[in-house]
């Protein structure tokens, strides 16, 4: 109070507020003692991302005491985890771990979700091994609540932050014991391939799927730098068709989610696809044919014109008509009758916005999105 210039009253006050935005949605709170309540590893996760959201450079300085963590992980792992920020994420999880036992001595609840995703899993079992050992050399207690905690956060890495360590491993792990986490990526996968029987899915896609699974199953909360609506934004305008298709596949799975609204689950399966897949091999292929009688220049610049207007629904390929070809649309201003399309549009001149949205509601009828 004294270094912010505040009273007791706007501190108080300051605290509720951020009891009622920021923590609200971690399932934390700080009480009247100034004590950070709620569930152990709740509280452990939102320091963590609060760390990361900050980007605080103290965290990535090698020049930290040794982690019993790091050291497991790049023991069960086979690897050399080198670069300052990736090294930074097991010294944090460290730091908080230690002034969480300081202060609050055995609560550590392991909840029936972390059991579902440790169950039966060789690296887990192999990284607790390691890290009980580890303890015992530097005389620290906590290595299991320490091993669920880092296993969790570890397990959904690629959605807190970048991708700090091979993911595969740990993939295929949870693929081989086929516990439940693997299974909602399977469901999702079949749900999406009803709607876009084209989809394609590598082992790239499933890794970062079930990574964003163990995150939102397993914890709750998450910050988005006052950027959520921009995202939302972004996906229903710029990516509208997969909006739609993952309204479809969010009912399909709604019993699985139920921890998460519709408009969570959209925004965070469009930005992950997004980043993974080309927008443009998912979206459908239509034929639109041009029967006009105006000037071929003409009818070539607004033929682009349109072809911009579809672009981020369909990929569009736009032709002059002829009666051999089959259309989804053809867009006439002659009164001629056509026989193979889905559906004539007439028009008076070339489209408009008004019309482009009109063409687009003829074109969901015909591709059914």
């Amino acid at each position: 109070m004294l270094r912010e210039n505040i009273s007791e009253s706007t501190y108080y006050r300051l605290i509720r507020n951020v009891n009622d935005t920021v923590l609200a949605q971690f399932k934390v709170k700080i009480d009247a003692n100034l004590s950070m309540i709620g569930k152990e590893h709740q509280i452990r996760y939102f320091y963590y991302c609060l760390y990361q959201n900050l980007n605080n450079d103290e965290k990535n300085n090698d020049n930290q005491e040794y982690s019993p963590m790091l050291d497991a992980w790049e023991t069960v792992l086979n690897v050399k985890i080198s670069n300052p920020s990736s090294r930074g994420m097991f010294f944090l999880m460290d730091e908080i771990a230690k002034i969480r036992r300081e202060r609050v001595a055995g609560i550590f609840e392991v909840t029936h979700d972390m059991k579902k995703l440790t169950r039966n899993n060789n690296l887990f079992q192999e990284l607790s091994a390691l890290m009980e050992n580890n303890y015992e050399k530097i005389k620290r207690k906590g290595w299991l609540e320490d091993a669920y905690i880092s296993f969790c956060i570890v397990s959904s890495a690629a959605v807190l932050d970048e991708t700090i360590i091979p993911p595969l491993k740990l993939y295929q792990e949870h693929e081989n014991n086929k516990n439940s986490f693997y299974m909602y990526v399977e469901k999702f996968i079949y749900s999406i391939q009803k709607h876009i029987p084209n989809f394609k899915i590598d082992s790239s896609v499933k890794e970062t799927l079930l990574q964003f699974y163990c995150r939102v199953l397993i914890f709750e909360g998450y910050f988005y730098e006052n950027n959520e609506e921009l995202y939302w934004e972004y996906v229903k305008n710029e990516r509208s068709f997969l909006c739609e298709v993952l309204k479809l596949v969010y009912q399909d799975l709604l019993d699985y989610f139920k921890k998460e609204d519709e408009k969570v689950f959209i925004t965070f399966h469009a930005i992950i696809l997004d980043n993974i897949l080309t927008y443009s091999e998912m979206i459908p292929s239509v034929n639109i044919g041009i029967d006009s009688s105006r000037d071929r220049i003409l009818v070539t610049f607004y033929s682009k014109k349109l072809e911009a207007y579809l672009s981020n629904d369909y990929r569009v390929n736009i032709q002059p008509y002829t009666e051999k070809n089959a259309y989804d649309i053809v867009l006439s201003d002659r009164k001629n009758k056509h026989e193979n399309t889905f559906v004539t549009y007439s028009l008076g001149s070339f489209p408009n916005i008004t019309q482009v949205k009109q063409i687009k509601n003829l074109l969901k009828k015909a591709t059914g999105f």
